[in-house]
């Protein structure tokens, strides 16, 4: 049985901000300081530089389109910014418009725009959409890819009101569509489903004609959107030079360092390996976040913004997507939404990396309620009993907000249910719980959960955090800087019943997502680093030294001392910086 950690991470992460200036009206670029990929080749011969404004990629449209070889001309685009004479757009939207795929992993800044040669990593690919304007409803598609072709895509939409566009149960609104377009009824659910089939046929969204689909144009270009982010995850997977680790369960706790007087919490939960929930406030001296204050109301009126409802958008987005690469720019609260998902990143990809493992805290004996948010009048609510250190009872049910009674003992729902698909949904539901006793994990397998989608979901982020309640702690204590260097610096202590089992030091050069430390071209006897360094190394490897600084630290449990160790004086640097806050947070 798969045991879950919790895991309490705290991450002090500075991240510099972007300023305009002007002099002799030429203007100071806010220049990009990652790398861009076409094709998995990264290019290093631009004429104008790949900027970086308000949280977004832009690069010089009349130039990357030479690069490219194809024709496009500026009215085609939404997003464009004029910089010392010279046209830029994002990198996102160019994609859109010549038919690529574009990913950016903003931990690293490494922007990827692929075509249709980059083959497809099979998996199963969640990506959700941003509400734009007065619309609140938010797209949520699911695409799986096996070998290496898609071969099924899922997609609904969900109102601001919670009420869900399609699907079972969703008659009444999909007449509403209907009989406002002149349209037969049921004709949103046959346009949805043509679009789809269209896309798995076609192995993308792209040159599909959105005529075809009168009366569902909204919902298509959310599928074409969703669904290339997702082609773009599938594909990236393919270029990039590491296979992405898995996450490691447990309880984040991630801290940010201090800004005008507040300073960024992200709370995150993983299980099995998928985050659960995010949480992200920025608090104050006194301890008061500005979630839910007047600060948030005096921003709303300053901005004309819901900063309150973006925010917790882009922490839904996080869990659904499970990529912090796949949330949208938080347009009205930028710099929040870089500090979330740097933070949220940082923090998954240390975790991930950490060579050590602890012994896996057992589950609490005993029985936990978890409730779900209530969706088309309905609250899911599961039960979860665990014995000797497993799981022996699990039970959903889907409660009516007005009657109060489950849909498990409607017979009359789940008849009409059953008639109308061809399917018996309380077989299904119990199915799938004895599926979970059976495994041992909430991880529900699509054949065992076809014809009730949605109870399945309830019953794997219900039961993951059903687990989270119920696991003892272990504690990852994570501390990262990268103000004033060209490294990413990382200190990691882990810790458990008040004693610490491991300590960890990671540094990265910017847009390399391999530790400096793993990466034999620059720590490896042939390095440069090596050879430049003889003298100060005295005959050993970079490894060798950091080894006799980390076990001095490990030692001591301080700082104290290790400056007499030379040959590393920028680790010595991030580690004396790091260190001592480990070890006080850890207190």
């Amino acid at each position: 049985m798969k045991k879950m950690l919790a895991i309490l991470l705290i991450v002090a992460l500075a991240l510099p901000l972007t300023v305009f200036t002007f002099a002799n009206e030429v203007q100071e670029l806010p220049t990009y300081g990652g790398s861009v990929f076409f094709n998995g080749v990264r290019q290093t011969a631009f004429e104008n530089a790949p900027l970086s404004v308000k949280g977004d990629l832009y690069i010089a449209l009349e130039e990357t389109a030479k690069l490219k070889e194809v024709t496009v001309n500026v009215e085609q685009f939404t997003k464009v910014e004029e910089f010392n004479e010279v046209t830029y757009v994002t990198a996102k939207e160019f994609a859109q418009v010549t038919g690529l795929y574009f990913y950016e992993n903003k931990l690293n800044d490494q922007a990827y725009l692929m075509d249709n040669s980059v083959a497809l990593v099979d998996g199963v690919y969640k990506v959700a959409s941003t509400p734009q304007g007065n619309a609140a409803d938010i797209g949520y598609l699911s695409l799986t890819v096996e070998g290496g072709k898609i071969t099924a895509v899922t997609f609904d939409e969900q109102r601001g009101t919670g009420e869900w566009k399609f699907g079972a149960g969703n008659s009444e609104y999909t007449t509403r569509w209907a009989n406002s377009r002149n349209l037969e009824p049921g004709t949103p659910d046959v346009l949805k489903a043509n679009i789809i089939e269209t896309l798995i046929a076609n192995q993308t969204a792209y040159g599909m004609n959105v005529d075809v689909f009168t009366g569902a144009t909204s919902s298509f270009k959310k599928i074409h959107e969703l669904s290339n982010a997702a082609i773009a995850k599938a594909k990236v997977q393919t270029i990039q030079h590491a296979a992405p680790k898995a996450y490691r369960d447990g309880k984040y706790e991630v801290v940010g360092l201090e800004n005008n007087g507040y300073t960024p919490v992200l709370k995150m939960s993983v299980a099995n390996g998928k985050i659960t929930s995010v949480f992200y406030d920025e608090i104050n001296a006194e301890g008061v976040g500005k979630r839910g204050s007047d600060y948030m109301t005096r921003w709303a009126n300053a901005r004309g913004v819901d900063a309150e409802a973006i925010i917790a958008n882009a922490e839904a987005q996080l869990v659904y997507n499970q990529d912090p690469a796949l949330v949208d720019t938080l347009t009205g609260a930028t710099s929040v939404g870089k500090n979330m998902l740097m933070m949220a990143a940082a923090a998954l990809d240390q975790a991930a990396r950490l060579d050590f493992e602890v012994e896996a805290p057992a589950y609490n004996d005993g029985l936990y309620w978890v409730r779900g948010e209530e969706a088309r009048g309905y609250i899911p609510v599961l039960k979860v009993r665990i014995v000797d250190g497993e799981i022996s009872v699990v039970e959903l049910h889907d409660v009516s907000t007005t009657t109060g009674l489950s849909k498990r003992y409607n017979s009359e729902y789940l008849t009409n249910w059953g008639d109308r698909f061809e399917i018996k949904p309380l077989e299904i539901l119990i199915d799938m719980e004895a599926y979970v006793i059976e495994n041992q994990s909430f991880d529900i397998d699509v054949d065992v959960s076809t014809g009730a989608t949605r109870w399945a979901e309830a019953i794997e982020e219900l039961g993951q955090a059903a687990l989270v309640n119920s696991s003892q702690e272990t504690i990852y204590v994570f501390v990262g800087n990268s103000q004033g260097s060209a490294y990413r610096r990382q200190f990691l202590a882990v810790e458990q019943a008040g004693e610490i089992l491991a300590i960890d030091y990671l540094e990265y050069q910017n847009s390399n997502y391999i530790p400096k430390m793993h990466n034999t071209g620059y720590v490896g006897p042939d390095a440069r680093w090596v050879e430049s360094r003889a003298d100060e190394l005295g005959g050993r490897l970079p490894l060798e030294i950091l080894e006799e600084i980390m076990g001095m630290l490990w030692e001591n449990k301080s700082v104290e001392g290790i400056d007499s160790i030379t040959g590393a004086t920028n680790w010595l640097d991030g580690i004396n910086k790091l260190a001592p806050s480990a070890f006080e947070l850890v207190k």
